[in-house]
Order: structure tokens, then sequence, then C-alpha cells
């Protein structure tokens, strides 16, 4: 059977999955800074390395069927 793969997600799934990282101290230097302007700017940059990089752990994490 097919499993449908998830190509979209929302802003506060990606803080959600940010958050998570970091409280579990699994986030790296860059990954802190990016939530942090996160939280200062009210915005998230999605065209930088560490957006994409997470999107892209997500992505694996759902269509494998893991739990984060």
């Amino acid at each position: 059977m097919n499993k449908l793969k998830r190509l979209r997600w929302s802003n506060s799934e990606v803080l959600a999955y940010l958050e998570h990282k970091i409280l579990n101290e699994l986030a790296d230097e860059d990954e802190i800074e990016f939530y942090e302007d996160c939280l200062w700017s009210g915005s998230i940059n999605k065209y930088t390395y560490t957006y994409k990089n997470l999107i892209d752990e997500m992505r694996e994490y759902y269509n494998n069927g893991d739990d984060y």
C-alpha cells in the first residue's frame, strides 16, 4: 500500500519541532539562533539553510513513521 507523503508544513509545526529539539538539547547553534530570530522578528525566513534542513528532517520523520 502506498503511503501519502507530506509536502507542506505550517509555521507552527516547524516552530513546535524546533522547540522540541531545543528542549531536548538536540538543536545545534544555528537552529537555536534561527528560533530566536523567529521569536524576535515574528516571522520565519523560509529561504535559510536552517529552515530547509528542518523541513527535510521533519519530512524524513513523517514519511518513515517515526515520532519526534
